[in-house]
């Protein structure tokens, strides 16, 4: 059995993740309309609000494989910024990291449900949710995103 490791995200690790996000569209799909382009490092940083929002990164052997977000939004414990390192995508990594994010965010928030947005073409991690219990729900407000859909896992 393979051991993954959950554990706080550093800047050595945001170091790496820049690396995995190739285009401007690629940030934007990912991180949201407010990250800028090109990539720094501290820009970057504060874009994420690293020192802010609980971040996670996801390793496995020591090699890091994921990252991801958590904050309370509408009394869900809300995932965010969810990436897997390319090179890993389509291996069960993605399914390790959301399992875990949902297992930390309820804990540390003390919230009984998840919730996310993702691109209604990013059918990947619309399948990938979906298997992991989360179903689309209305949203109380306009999306800041086009093309954007909200999911709920109670």
């Amino acid at each position: 059995m393979t051991d993954y490791l959950l554990k706080q995200s550093k800047r050595d690790d945001i170091e790496q993740i820049i690396q995995w996000i190739k285009t401007k569209e690629e940030l934007f799909s990912w991180g949201g309309p407010k990250m800028r382009w090109p990539i720094e490092l501290d820009s970057f940083c504060d874009d994420i609000k690293l020192n802010e929002l609980q971040s996670y990164s996801l390793f496995e052997q020591g090699l890091l494989v994921g990252f991801g977000q958590f904050y309370q939004r509408l009394n869900h414990a809300h995932l965010g910024r969810i990436i897997v390192n390319p090179d890993y995508r389509g291996k069960g990594y993605g399914k390790v990291l959301i399992e875990k994010l949902c297992q930390a965010s309820k804990q540390q928030l003390q919230l009984n449900s998840n919730s996310l947005f993702v691109l209604n073409d990013n059918t990947a991690a619309k399948s990938l949710y979906a298997k992991l219990g989360f179903r689309k729900k209305a949203y109380p407000e306009p999306i800041p995103i086009p093309n954007c859909v909200f999911m709920i896992k109670n």
